[in-house]
């Protein structure tokens, strides 16, 4: 806790509600979309073309996952773990 550092990312979650807790590992393909919506885009070309080669890089070396989430049942922050 507040402390600067740097750390490797190892997975992005993304979180649904949902009647039940569960996560499961999804393909860049499907996380891309709502990763590309959540990603800061800039009006130049120049520099939109730099942040869609990040989000490539991004999908050789970090798992995504869709965690859907019921936060009113206890399991959820097992689930999460």
């Amino acid at each position: 806790m507040n402390t600067n550092c740097q750390v490797p990312l190892k997975g992005i979650v993304i979180l649904e509600r949902s009647e039940e807790n569960s996560l499961e590992e999804i393909s860049f393909k499907e996380g891309f979309a709502i990763l590309f919506q959540q990603t800061y885009r800039p009006n130049n070309p120049v520099q939109l073309k730099k942040t869609l080669e990040l989000l490539q890089q991004l999908s050789h070396s970090v798992k995504i996952y869709r965690m859907h989430v019921n936060n009113f049942k206890e399991d959820a922050f097992p689930t999460a773990y």
